[in-house]
C-alpha cells in the first residue's frame, strides 16, 4: 500500500495512460489512489467505477493550459463511492447532457435518451447484491457506458481546442456531481461548472 507521501510528486505533471508504479508516472486516478493511500491503481475503490471512467478520459484528452488543473479534481474523485445502478445511469446521463448542449450531435442525445429508459427502468427496483446483479453492472460498464463516454468524447474531441477542454472538464464535473442544479451553484473544485462555461459553445 502506497502513502500520502508519494502523492505531491504526481501532482506536478499528470500524465497519459496506465503506468506500473508513481516513479514511471500517473494519470488523474492513478493520482487520486496515492492521495488516498490505497495501491497503486486507475481504479481505486473509493471511486465509483463510472465516474473513474470519465476521469480517465478527461485526463487522456484535456490539453493546453487547462491540463494542469486536472489535479484540482483528486478531492472530489476521492470522495466519490460506488454508486447504485440507478445512480450511475442518472451520472450517464449528466455527463452525455453537458457534451450534447456543447456539441448539439444527434448521437449524443439518442444516447442520453437510452440512458434515461435505463434510470427510469431502474428507479425504486431493487438492485440485488449476487453475481447476477455483479454480472449485469459490470457488463453495463464495459459496454453500453464505455461506448457512450468514448463516443461523447469523440464528438468533443472536434471542438475547437479551448472549447474542447471546457466540454471535458465540465463532462468530468457532471460525473462527481450529477445534480444539475448543484453544479450549477457550487463547484467542488475550483473550476467552471457545466452552466458557468456553457457561453464557450455560443
Amino acid at each position: 500500500m502506497l502513502s500520502h507521501p508519494e502523492a505531491p510528486a504526481a501532482a506536478s505533471a499528470l500524465s497519459r495512460g496506465m503506468h506500473v508504479h508513481p516513479q514511471d508516472g500517473a494519470c488523474l486516478m492513478e493520482y487520486v489512489s496515492l492521495v488516498a493511500g490505497v495501491p497503486f491503481s486507475d481504479t481505486p475503490a473509493c471511486t465509483d467505477r463510472l465516474v473513474a471512467m470519465v476521469a480517465i478520459l478527461a485526463n487522456d484528452n484535456v490539453e493546453g493550459a487547462r491540463r494542469g488543473g486536472l489535479v484540482a479534481y483528486a478531492s472530489a474523485l476521492e470522495s466519490c463511492p460506488p454508486r447504485t445502478a440507478e445512480q450511475r445511469a442518472a451520472t450517464l446521463v449528466a455527463v452525455l447532457e453537458v457534451a450534447m448542449r456543447f456539441s448539439g450531435d444527434a448521437g449524443l442525445a439518442r444516447r442520453r435518451r437510452h440512458a434515461e429508459r435505463r434510470r427510469a427502468h431502474l428507479a425504486g427496483r431493487p438492485e440485488g447484491t449476487g453475481l447476477a446483479a455483479r454480472t449485469r453492472a459490470r457488463l453495463w460498464l464495459s459496454g453500453p457506458a464505455r461506448q457512450s463516454l468514448e463516443y461523447a468524447v469523440a464528438v468533443v474531441a472536434k471542438l475547437p481546442a479551448d472549447r474542447r477542454d471546457a466540454t471535458l472538464l465540465a463532462m468530468l464535473e457532471a460525473a462527481i456531481t450529477p445534480d444539475r442544479e448543484t453544479r450549477a451553484t457550487t463547484s467542488r473544485t475550483g473550476h467552471a461548472t457545466a452552466d458557468r462555461v456553457a457561453g464557450l459553445a455560443s
